[in-house]
């Protein structure tokens, strides 16, 4: 009886030591090994971004497949789109109007009449000098 037993706990030791073996492995897998949860969650959401940028590059890419294919058949927009990009004809002039910010206005007034002063006052000595 004994021996018996000592078969039995010999058998709940090695089904122990078996499931404790297959556990270990279970959690070195998960918490170890490149399958591991939070890392596979990364990458799904990280295809997740991929697949939304190639839907919104592929919208892109129509667009200007339709932008290109407008252009090549109406002369007027592929010539609207050059004039827009600075391009002209042979032996055109192209004028260009470039806007001034206002302080820079402001400085341009203020030294304007600064030289205007100083040659009001340069004429006056003159005019003062010639009529002694």
């Amino acid at each position: 009886m004994s021996r018996k037993l000592a078969d039995r706990r010999s058998r709940r030791r090695q089904k122990l030591a078996f499931w404790g073996i297959v556990v270990m492995l279970l959690a070195f897998g998960v918490f170890v090994g490149d399958q591991r949860p939070h890392h596979l969650l990364l990458l799904h959401l990280e295809e997740e971004r991929t697949e939304v940028r190639i839907a919104d590059l592929r919208g892109e890419h129509a667009e200007l497949e339709a932008r290109h294919e407008r252009l090549m058949k109406d002369a007027f927009a592929l010539e609207s789109l050059a004039r827009e990009k600075g391009l002209a004809r042979p032996g055109e002039l192209v004028y260009r109007i470039i806007t001034v910010p206002p302080d820079v206005h402001r400085a341009t007034a203020e030294s304007l009449a600064a030289l205007a002063r100083q040659r009001a006052d340069s004429l006056a000595r003159v005019s003062a000098d010639g009529a002694r």
